[in-house]
């Protein structure tokens, strides 16, 4: 079989992250950086998303966002981000743990794949909020933690 760093995204993947990537699009939001876990399928993602949101910055690989890295490794890892707009880009169910701690809510929804969070923070280390999210399926735009739990419970 294929070792776990090299398992490239499946088709369903590649259209999962594609729609993501749209939502993203369609949000207007501005990407200055990417920060993503060094795995293939995930720096795989990273690209699809690039390639229609655009990108005004760069492109990193950073282990706090490999799977089973601490959940504070992403606080680290955003502290030394110059600032703008961050993109992160990792795996589940680490991205949930991620979501939890940036959010300062302990009750965040399993993650699904293609699942994209859209997180204000006015400052890292500080509990930020949700500003929407996108569920692969859902033609709606959720935008409170509470929607998110219904559609994920």
């Amino acid at each position: 079989g294929v070792h776990e760093v090299d398992r490239y995204l499946t088709e369903k993947g590649r259209a999962d992250a594609r729609s993501g990537a749209a939502r993203v699009a369609a949000s207007g939001a501005r990407i200055d950086v990417v920060l993503t876990s060094p795995l293939a399928r995930a720096v795989q993602t990273a690209e699809l998303l690039i390639s229609t949101v655009g990108l005004s910055g760069e492109v990193r690989t950073h282990t706090a966002l490999l799977p089973g890295a601490p959940a504070s490794e992403t606080v680290d890892a955003l502290l030394e981000v110059p600032g703008g707009d961050t993109l992160l880009v990792g795996h589940a169910p680490d991205m949930r743990r991620r979501a939890a701690l940036l959010l300062g809510d302990g009750d965040v929804p399993p993650f699904s794949k293609g699942m994209v969070l859209c997180l204000e923070l006015a400052t890292v280390g500080e509990a930020g909020r949700l500003r929407w999210a996108h569920l692969p399926g859902v033609v709606e735009v959720v935008q409170t933690l509470a929607e998110l739990r219904e559609h994920r419970h």
